[in-house]
């Protein structure tokens, strides 16, 4: 199992937008599909929509397999699998 995060605590966006590189809110990423990407408001909403339903599903996803990761680590670590090991019997 990884102890990695999936980012940094205080970190800051790698790309400029709207010439900075700080996390936008939404009215913001909303703005700026409208002024710089040309969408309508309702388009700019849909896309925003889109997005925060990916990275729910990612975040989901990403849980599930901790989870299984940690049961994982610990069934392989664990006095079960050591004293049965020897016997032929499996995870």
């Amino acid at each position: 199992m990884s102890d990695a995060l999936a980012y940094i605590r205080n970190d800051c966006a790698a790309l400029t937008l709207m010439g900075s590189k700080k996390w936008w809110n939404k009215p913001h990423l909303i703005r700026f599909g409208v002024d710089v990407c040309d969408l309508t408001r309702k388009q700019a909403l849909t896309l925003y929509q889109e997005c925060t339903q990916a990275l729910g599903k990612v975040n989901h996803e990403v849980a599930l397999r901790r989870s299984g990761e940690e049961q994982e680590t610990y069934f392989s670590n664990s006095a079960f699998s050591t004293a049965n090991a020897s016997k032929g019997f499996s995870k």
